[in-house]
C-alpha cells in the first residue's frame, strides 16, 4: 500500500544578537522549536526564561497566553506562518519582544485524513467457517477494509466483519481505515485466527464491593488459561462494554441509584478469543436527600447548569428551572415541556421542583393577567401542568408590567395560587426590588408586595440589577442598598416568605458600555478563562464586594468587567439570612463553585 508522508518544514527566523543591557530589558524566549501535532496543527515549543506568562502569535494575531513552555497552534496546510512568542510584561502589558519561527505544513494523503490503523480486534464467535472480527471505531474513517492473509476479502462501514476461515488451519486478518475520497490509512496489527483453538475459562468468584448511589469496586478471580495465555478482561454493563483491563478489579463510577444493572467480566486471551462473562446483578441504594434550603434556579436549555444541580443538590431545597412561557401571538397558550431527567432527578432527592412560567412581553402579559378568558385559560393550564408532572407548584414571574397593571397582577395572582392550593401544590413568584413602595416607579410599583404575599407562598425579591446590559459599568449589587432593600421587605406582612435572590455572573463592557455597547454576561468558568488570556489581575470593591478589572481586546477595544464571586454571593447570603430571610440564585452553572463551601 502506497503511503504519502506529511512533511513539516520549519524554518527558524534570523534574528540579530541583542547587546546584553538590552536582553535585560527586553527577555526573549530561546529554543523555538515546533513539532507536528496532526494534519493542521503543530506544537510550538521554547526552553527560556523559565517563568512567563507567555503570549503567541500566528502572523499578526495572538493566539493565546500560557504560563507552560508550549502550545498547540493551528495550521493551515500548504501555507507558510510565522509564529512569534513573546514574554508578558508586568500588569498584563504587551511582550516588547518576540522570538519568531516560521511554520509550514505541506498538504499529504491518508496521514492529513487523520486515518489512524484500527485497533484492539478480537474475535466476537466462530461458527460455520466465519470467525466474526470486531475492532475500535477510528474517528474520520467512512468504511473499513479487510484483509485475509494479505488478500483484500471486503469492505464494510461497521467495526466487524465475518471472515471465512477453513477448519484446522489459521488465517493472518488485518483492518484498514478508508476515509473520504477512498484514502486508505494503515492496516491493523494481524489477529491469528485458527478454528482449533480452546476459549479460557470464565473468572470465577465476580463480586461487588462498596456499592454507593453512583459507584461501586468490581472484583474476580483469574481463571484459567485456554489455547493462548489470557490477555485481559473486558468489563460491561448492561450488556455495554466499559473498558478491558489486565488487573482484577474495576472502579465503576458514573452509576444512577436506585438502578438495577448486570455487570459482566470476560476472560480475553492473546489471540482475541473471549471466554464465557461471569455474571453478577445487583440494584443501586437510593441517593442521599437533600438538606438544604437554597432556592435555585436552573436554565432548561443547557447542559451545564442540570450538571451543576447534580453536583450541588444537597444545599437545595427548592428547584425553580426554566421549563415554560407565554405565547406572544396566543397569550392563552402555555409554551414549553417538561425535561423528566431534571424532574425525577430532583424529586428522587426530595427537591421541591416549581418550574418557571415566564411572560415578559407587555401585550401578552396584560392577556394573562387582565383578559378573564386568557386568564381562566393559563390558569388551568398550569394547574394540569402541576398534576401530570408531579410538580410542587409553580414559579410566575411576570415583569415588563407599567404601575396601571398592578391590581391586574395582584387578582391573578390571587386566582391563580387558589387554584393551586386546591390541589395542594404551591406557587412562588418573583417581584423587582425595591425599598420603598412610592408610586409610578418604571418596574417596581407593578408589584404590590402585600398584596402578593397574601396569596403567594413564596416572594422571591430579584436583588440585583443596580448596573445591567446597557448601563455603564459597575457593579450589579451594592451591599448598602441590598441590606435596605431587606430591610424593607421585613416591613411587609407576611415577610416570613420573602426571598433575597442574588446573581451569581458578571457582566463585560466594551468601551465605556451604555446602549451602544452594550455587555455581555459571563459565568464564572468564562471570567477565569479570560483572566487567564489577558493576565488582568482583578480587585474587590468594598461597597459591593464584587471583583472587577479591565483589558484590551486584540482589536483594541478597552473592556471593564464586574463579577459576583464566592465572596460577593456570601455576602448578599448573609444579609438575606441577617433579615431572616430565604435566599436564591440566578442560576446554576455560572457561579464561583468556591461559593458551595461558604453558604
Amino acid at each position: 500500500m502506497k503511503r504519502v508522508a506529511l512533511v513539516l518544514a520549519l524554518a527558524l527566523t534570523a534574528l540579530a544578537a541583542p547587546q546584553a543591557h538590552a536582553a535585560t530589558a527586553c527577555p526573549k524566549p530561546t529554543g523555538l522549536k515546533v513539532v507536528k501535532a496532526g494534519p493542521a496543527k503543530v506544537v510550538l515549543r521554547w526552553r527560556k526564561p523559565r517563568r512567563g506568562p507567555f503570549r503567541v502569535l500566528r502572523g499578526k494575531r495572538v493566539v493565546g497566553q500560557t504560563p507552560r513552555h508550549s502550545m498547540t497552534v493551528n495550521l493551515r496546510p500548504g501555507r507558510k506562518v510565522k509564529l512569534a512568542v513573546g514574554v508578558v510584561r508586568a500588569h498584563g502589558r504587551s511582550p516588547k519582544c518576540y522570538t519568531r519561527i516560521t511554520a509550514k505544513i505541506k498538504p499529504g494523503g491518508p496521514v492529513a485524513t487523520g486515518l489512524l490503523a484500527p485497533e484492539h480486534l478480537s474475535i466476537a464467535k466462530v461458527a460455520d467457517g466465519v470467525a466474526t472480527i470486531s475492532w475500535d471505531a477510528v474517528a474520520h474513517a467512512r468504511r473499513y477494509r479487510i484483509y485475509r492473509d494479505g488478500a483484500t476479502v471486503g469492505e464494510t462501514a461497521a467495526t466487524h466483519y465475518g471472515v471465512r476461515v477453513t477448519a484446522g488451519r489459521s488465517a493472518s486478518v488485518t483492518v484498514a481505515s478508508v476515509g473520504a475520497g477512498g484514502a486508505v490509512g494503515r492496516q491493523s496489527a494481524p489477529l491469528v485466527v485458527r478454528t482449533d483453538l480452546k476459549p479460557p475459562a470464565a473468572p470465577t468468584g465476580l463480586r461487588a464491593d462498596g456499592v454507593t448511589a453512583f459507584a461501586l469496586t468490581l472484583s474476580w478471580d483469574r481463571g484459567a488459561a485456554g489455547s493462548a495465555p489470557i490477555r485481559g478482561f473486558r468489563v460491561a454493563r448492561n450488556g455495554t462494554v466499559l473498558r478491558q483491563v489486565n488487573q482484577t478489579s474495576l472502579r465503576l463510577t458514573g452509576l444512577l441509584p436506585s438502578t438495577h444493572y448486570v455487570l459482566t467480566v470476560t476472560a480475553v486471551d492473546t489471540q482475541g478469543v473471549p471466554s464465557a462473562p461471569a455474571t453478577v446483578e445487583l440494584d443501586t441504594p437510593a441517593p442521599d436527600p437533600s438538606t438544604g434550603s437554597i432556592h435555585a434556579f436552573l436554565l432548561a436549555s443547557t447542559s451545564a447548569s442540570f450538571a451543576d444541580f447534580r453536583d450541588h443538590y444537597q444545599r437545595i431545597g427548592t428547584l425553580y428551572p426554566t421549563y415554560f412561557d407565554c405565547d406572544k401571538t396566543t397569550p392563552s397558550r402555555i409554551l414549553g415541556k417538561d425535561d423528566p431527567q431534571v424532574t425525577s432527578f430532583a424529586h428522587a432527592r426530595n427537591v421541591a421542583v416549581m418550574p418557571r412560567y415566564n411572560c415578559q412581553n407587555l401585550n401578552a402579559l396584560r392577556a394573562v393577567i387582565g383578559d378573564p378568558r386568557t386568564s381562566q385559560a393559563v390558569i388551568s393550564g398550569l394547574v394540569g401542568l402541576v398534576q401530570a408532572n408531579g410538580y410542587e407548584g409553580i414559579n410566575l414571574d411576570i415583569e415588563a408590567g407599567t404601575p396601571s397593571d398592578r391590581a391586574a397582577l395582584s387578582s391573578f395572582t390571587a386566582a391563580l395560587a387558589n387554584a393551586l392550593h386546591a390541589i395542594g401544590a404551591r406557587l412562588s413568584i418573583d417581584v423587582s426590588p425595591k425599598i420603598k413602595d412610592v408610586p409610578n416607579h418604571p418596574r417596581s410599583t407593578f408589584f404590590d408586595y402585600a398584596a402578593l404575599a397574601r396569596s403567594a407562598d413564596t416572594v422571591i425579591v430579584m436583588a440585583w440589577g443596580q448596573h445591567w446590559t446597557t448601563s455603564a459599568p459597575g457593579p450589579l449589587v451594592d451591599l448598602t442598598w441590598l441590606s435596605q432593600v431587606a430591610a424593607y421587605v421585613r416591613t411587609v406582612p407576611n415577610a416570613e416568605r420573602f426571598v433575597i435572590s442574588t446573581a451569581s455572573y458578571g457582566f463585560d463592557w466594551p468601551a465605556g458600555g451604555g446602549p451602544s455597547h452594550p455587555a455581555t454576561a459571563r459565568g464564572s468558568d468564562e471570567l477565569l478563562q479570560l483572566l487567564a488570556a489577558t493576565g488582568a489581575q482583578p480587585v474587590r470593591d468594598p461597597a459591593s464586594q464584587e471583583m472587577h478589572f479591565t483589558y484590551t481586546d486584540a482589536s483594541r477595544t478597552s473592556h471593564e468587567v464586574w463579577y459576583r464571586d464566592a465572596v460577593s454571593i456570601t455576602a448578599g447570603f448573609n444579609v438575606a439570612h441577617g433579615q431572616g430571610l430565604g435566599f436564591a440564585l440566578w442560576r446554576l452553572g455560572q457561579e464561583d463553585d468556591a461559593m458551595w463551601n461558604s453558604l
